[in-house]
């Protein structure tokens, strides 16, 4: 088992959660303007800004996929105007990680987005509303681990 299946199994096994994980190689897309990969690009029409769909198309072109799959994209993005580090919507199977160093609890938070629609603690659509970085849950920013009950119901 690697070591990301190992620690997304870890952090996960509180809500029976088993990851299988496997990798692909890199594809190419050709130039893709950084500026569309802020978060904040997104609309009502489409979970994903324009350059994340270009990934997502090339990728589906080039390789089966499977609507049961969760998908992650590992791009080397430094700077994206803010301390966004990854992007996965809500019900989404398609996650970015932007500048990606050894945070695997990082694309456990992305995929709690994705495959298990979990909000943020400190969203404002969240059951209770904490500040950010005050909690030791997956879904703050503060680099916990934790899973409550109430985000699974």
């Amino acid at each position: 088992m690697s070591v990301v299946a190992k620690r997304l199994n870890e952090i996960y096994s509180p809500a029976v959660v088993n990851w299988h994980v496997s990798y692909d190689h890199a594809i190419e897309v050709g130039k893709v303007n950084e500026e569309d990969f802020k978060v904040e690009g997104t609309s009502m029409l489409s979970k994903y800004t324009p350059d994340m769909n270009k990934v997502i198309r090339k990728y589906k072109r080039e390789r089966p996929t499977d609507d049961n799959t969760m998908y992650l994209f590992f791009l080397n993005i430094p700077d994206l105007g803010s301390n966004r580090k990854g992007f996965m919507p809500l019900a989404g199977n398609y996650g970015f990680i932007f500048n990606f160093g050894t945070d695997l609890e990082l694309l456990a938070h992305e995929l709690a987005h994705g495959a298990f629609n979990l909000r943020h603690t400190f969203s404002d659509k969240a059951q209770y509303f904490f500040q950010p970085n005050q909690t030791a849950n997956l879904l703050d920013y503060a680099g916990g681990t934790e899973l409550w009950k109430y985000q699974w119901e």
